[in-house]
């Protein structure tokens, strides 16, 4: 055992090295940068080498599998082939370099050391050695799996395998000689010590020399591994030749001593053996049956958990001395109950059987419950204990009992529990209830119902019953039925065929003809309500101020010779020749319900029928809308509109203070309000369904009537109405880039289109291309070519309606001179990319769009700004200011200017409008001050044929930080400032929502995009722009 569990460990650690380096990075530095060492074996050397090997492993496998003491290395060795068998897939499927050298040298060390295991262990196995042959040519075909200068490497693992392993061994031999002193020691303790103190003094010296023994072999474990370690790392030049002898006589040395002292020990005379069987009496006695132990587990065949005591019914009824049983049938009782328990662990339940004679006692506990007589104990004993299922641990018990009669007719009960004592244990179950239960062929009847719930008929009908009895496999499954009163119901016993004779109630009876497992017959029934032929019809309510009319059916063979008319209450209905009017409501406020008003009909002067109505409010019958028309199924709104669907209810004598209106609707909590009925501003297009109802208020019922109207909201946006371009003809130079941008107006006047996405198409690519989506188009030739945009949103025009469109003709000419980033631009409206010293330079060209196309405001007020961008010389700081940036998108919309995009290069239109916005609003907006602003401060003049100064937009910006460096280069030579900062504000405000909200977020040069914090009222640097 103790050897097996030696080995165990050496799995576990050959395991381990199946997915760790064996060698750290001291051991070879290439490891650590990534480099293969020389002369290694290349990737399909080494899977044919390892595939050569994996049969050898798998042989080992097969041999080893078939002796038990090996078996643990017999698993080592199937990881080990199954490991290596992964690796070579891996490769296989692309694993390469490094990565797969350093895998294969891993488990080529934990192979050596498995084979070297197996062979330490060999030098301690009793049997023949049939695995030196596939030992010997398992490490001589690892020795090739990464070229001959690697053996090295498999050798340390292999060496050191042998080593370590006959160190455990002594290791584990000296705790198995402590253990046997203690075992001795434990014999003195039981008695008879003659002769085991002189053996126990044997025995500590031996365990002596096993420990020094260990201790030597030890060191030279060390000295073997140091020496190893050193050759492979060049550090020394130790003859591995000598230090393998040394580490050879060192270990059969070791074995022979070993085996030496384990027989001196086993021959310690016939005192010892004596012990040892003692020993082995008491271990199993003591710790493999009270040790193994662990559970005591009732095993039920029936989900209740309980056990069954059979009984037989005799063929006799009597009755027992002293009682009564109404002529139940006698019990003739059965000596024995089986019971199943469960011993954990399983194998201890063969020794608890074997051992019941000599320490085990079995008993049964017992408790009676329901007793009639205290003193009628129940008494049980242990007839036999065996063990039915050895695999499960399985034992069945059967137990006598002495059940009184009572027992079997469940005045009485009993419980039962095993237990397993000993002196020092005392193993008990948990109590187990005992069931009578009839052993004999008859099967009982266990419930009968009836296949019909209560039910009501008229005068001289008929109708069948049928009853099922539970179980369906019953001896005797037919039943007998009875009438409680047969002058109302009667029945016929036997088919079960009722009829109704006149009015009344009755009760219908189903008994069992067969018994129950106690003797009883059982017994089902159902109600029957027989109504008179005649019956008196009427609605359930009238309201007050109208009438309802009453019905009277009976048989055509019936005579009506006369008909007398009542209410219980004249004050609150009135009725004459079977027409009953509401005079007064009989609602009760404390119970929130209509009290009812009793019509009697008298037919014939001896025939009274009653019906109960209720006299009710004027009810709601319509839903008036106030703003819309009657007959108004649906109605329209903008997406930012709001509209109201308030109404009344009709007709008008209805006491509008009992009722209120309701509004549902499938568009959504906060869509529309619930109690008034108003929509504000839904966000989104669609149609959505309102259903408005009249119901009551608060706790009351007045209303009996059920009034809904469904109304259509159709939710449109603003459709575009018109689209156009500010110029149908631009010219531009070949190299250019810039963004097309039309106008829109709506259906609605002063309002943008809700929805302007566009698509962007080019007649003549090869001159201009166009972006798809955001209109951007470069200028590629000498040519001309008409782009076309045309509205992409199902939405953005009504149903039915085709796409709107427009188009402008693009002509590419080669410009009087060229345009290039970094151009110096003069005074004149001249520019050039070599400095001309005579001239006056007021900025430089950092853009050769023309954006004009792209700006509408810039296209009005400057049409041939077609060229470029200039930034100016001077950089300004300045916050942007504290404003209302909510209301800044839709101001600048309704008034004309462009909106804040950062697809577009409209900053000159924005800062016209953010201008006019601070005009036309009394609020700090620093950025556009007039008088301290940036463009209030930059006093430089303009060529006529240019745009005035304006600040740039984000997208515009964005070309500014691209080209940044040659930009600065010029402003350098032209004495400008530099564009250093981080943060420079932009006229684009950042939109962060659909609702077009806006915070100020300056363009951050370094990112290119925006910075992510509103940071409206820091000062940031400021660049002003002109375009030409």
């Amino acid at each position: 055992m103790r050897r097996l569990i030696r080995i165990f460990w050496v799995f576990i650690y050959v395991l381990s090295m199946c997915f760790t380096s064996c060698l750290n990075e001291a051991e070879d530095p290439n490891y650590s940068t990534g480099q293969l060492p020389a002369n290694v074996a290349t990737l399909d050397e080494q899977v044919v080498a390892m595939k050569s090997t994996v049969d050898v492993l798998e042989s080992l496998h097969a041999d080893l599998t078939q002796v038990p003491e090996l078996q643990v290395l017999s698993d080592l060795f199937e990881t080990c082939a199954i490991s290596v068998r992964e690796h070579i897939s891996n490769i296989e499927s692309g694993l390469s370099g490094v990565e797969a050298v350093m895998v294969t040298m891993e488990l080529q060390s934990a192979v050596a050391y498995a084979a070297g295991t197996l062979n330490a262990e060999l030098a301690f196995f009793a049997g023949d050695n049939v695995f030196q042959t596939d030992i010997v040519e398992l490490e001589a075909g690892i020795s090739t799996w990464l070229g001959k200068d690697f053996n090295r490497y498999f050798e340390v693992s292999a060496e050191q395998a042998r080593l370590e392993y006959v160190l455990e061994v002594l290791e584990c031999q000296a705790l198995s000689a402590d253990a046997l002193a203690s075992d001795v020691e434990a014999g003195l303790r039981v008695g008879d010590a003659s002769g085991l103190e002189a053996i126990l003094e044997n025995i500590g010296r031996d365990s002596e020399i096993l420990i020094s023994l260990a201790k030597e072999m030890g060191v030279l474990c060390d000295e073997v591994e140091q020496g190893y370690v050193g050759v492979i790392k060049s550090e020394s030049k130790v003859d591995l030749q000598a230090l393998n002898a040394k580490a050879a006589t060192a270990v059969s040395e070791s074995v022979v001593t070993l085996n030496e002292l384990i027989s001196r020990i086993s021959e310690s005379g016939s005192s010892l053996d004596e012990i040892n069987k003692r020993l082995e009496k008491v271990e199993a006695d003591i710790d493999a049956l009270l040790g193994m132990i662990q559970s005591l587990t009732f095993l039920s065949d029936y989900s209740e958990e309980y056990a069954v005591a059979y009984y037989e019914m005799g063929a006799d009824k009597v009755s027992a001395p002293g009682k009564a049983y109404d002529g139940k049938a006698l019990r003739t009782k059965v000596g024995t109950v089986e019971l199943n328990y469960m011993v954990r662990p399983a194998a201890a339940a063969v020794a608890v059987t074997a051992q019941t004679a000599d320490i085990f006692g079995y008993y049964a506990d017992r408790i009676q419950t329901r007793a009639v007589d205290p003193s009628n104990f129940i008494d049980f004993q242990i007839q036999s204990v065996a063990v039915t299922n050895s695999e499960r641990g399985i034992v069945t018990v059967k137990v006598s009992h002495d059940l009184k009669d009572d027992f079997y007719y469940k005045e009485t009960g009993a419980k039962c529990a095993l237990s397993i004592a000993t002196g020092k244990t005392d193993i008990t179950s948990k109590f187990v209830e005992i069931v009578p239960k009839d052993r004999s062929t008859t099967v009982y009847v266990e419930g009968v119902r009836i296949n019909n719930d209560d039910f009501d008929i008229d005068e001289g009908q008929s109708k069948s019953l049928s009853a099922t009895i539970n179980p369906s496999s019953a001896t005797n499954k037919t039943v007998t039925w009875t009438s409680s009163d047969p002058s109302i119901v009667s029945i016929d016993p036997v088919s079960g065929v009722l009829k109704a004779e006149k009015q009344g109630n009755a009760i219908i009876m189903a008994t069992t003809n067969g018994i129950d497992e106690w003797g009883d017959n059982l017994t089902a029934s159902v109600k029957v309500k027989v109504n008179p032929a005649i019956r008196l019809g009427g609605p359930l309510y009238v309201e007050v101020g109208k009438t309802a009319e009453m019905s009277l059916d009976f048989p055509p063979a019936m005579n009506i010779e006369s008909k007398v008319w009542m209410s219980s209450d004249d004050n609150k209905a009135t009725v004459k020749d079977g027409i009953v009017t509401g005079v007064a409501h009989t609602y009760n406020q404390y119970t929130y319900q209509y009290n009812p008003v009793t019509i009697t009909c008298l037919v014939n002067g001896n025939i009274t029928l009653t019906h109960e109505m209720s006299v009710v409010v004027p009810q709601p019958r319509q839903i008036k809308l106030n703003n819309y028309g009657d007959d108004v199924k649906s109605v329209s709104m903008k997406l930012d509109q709001t509209i109201s669907l308030a109404g009344s209810i009709l007709p008008a004598t209805v006491d509008a203070s009992l009722f209120r209106m309701t509004y549902e609707s499938d568009g959504g909590v906060g869509w529309i309000d619930f109690s008034s009925g108003e929509i504000k501003a839904p966000g989104s297009v669609g149609s959505r369904y309102v259903y408005i109802k009249v119901r009551d208020k608060d706790k009351h019922t007045y209303m009996k009537t059920f009034v809904e109207r469904t109304v259509i909201v159709n939710v449109e946006p603003y459709y575009v109405k018109t689209m156009k371009f500010a110029q149908e003809t631009i010219t531009l130079a070949p190299d250019q880039t810039t963004v097309l941008s039309p106008t829109f107006t709506s259906d609605v006047d002063g309002k943008q289109p809700t929805y302007t996405s566009l698509n962007w198409a080019s007649s003549n690519p090869s001159v201009v291309s166009v972006n798809s989506t955001t209109g951007e188009i470069s200028t590629l030739k000498e040519g001309s070519a008409v782009i076309t945009a045309t509205t992409t949103n199902v939405n953005a025009v009504p149903s039915g309606q085709d796409a709107k469109s427009a188009s402008c003709t693009i002509i590419v000419e080669e410009p009087v001179a060229p345009i290039n980033i970094g151009d110096y631009f003069y005074s004149d409206g001249t520019w050039s990319t070599t400095r001309d010293y005579s001239k006056t330079v007021i900025g430089v060209v950092f853009s050769n769009a023309g954006v004009a196309t792209s700006d509408p405001i810039l296209m009005r007020d400057c049409p041939k700004a077609t060229h470029g961008l200039v930034v100016g010389l001077a950089e300004y700081n300045s916050a942007l200011g504290q404003f209302g940036y909510s209301s800044v998108y839709n101001w600048l919309i309704s008034n004309g200017y462009p909106g804040h995009s950062t697809d577009v290069p409209n900053g000159y239109g924005i800062t016209k409008g953010m201008t006019a916005y601070r005009d036309a609003n009394p609020t700090y907006v620093e950025l556009y001050d007039r008088k301290e602003g940036p463009l209030a401060k930059h006093k430089v003049s303009l060529p006529t044929g240019v745009s005035s100064w304006y600040i740039p937009s984000y997208k515009e910006m964005k070309w500014l930080c691209e080209n940044k460096a040659t930009v600065n280069m010029a402003l350098s030579n032209a004495g400008g400032t530099q564009i250093t900062g981080e943060m420079y504000w932009s006229s684009t405000l950042r939109t962060y929502n659909s609702s077009n909200d806006c915070q100020g977020s300056p363009f951050d040069m370094v990112s290119g995009g925006w910075y992510s914090y509103d940071k409206k009222t820091t000062a940031y640097p400021v660049r002003v722009v002109f375009a030409f």
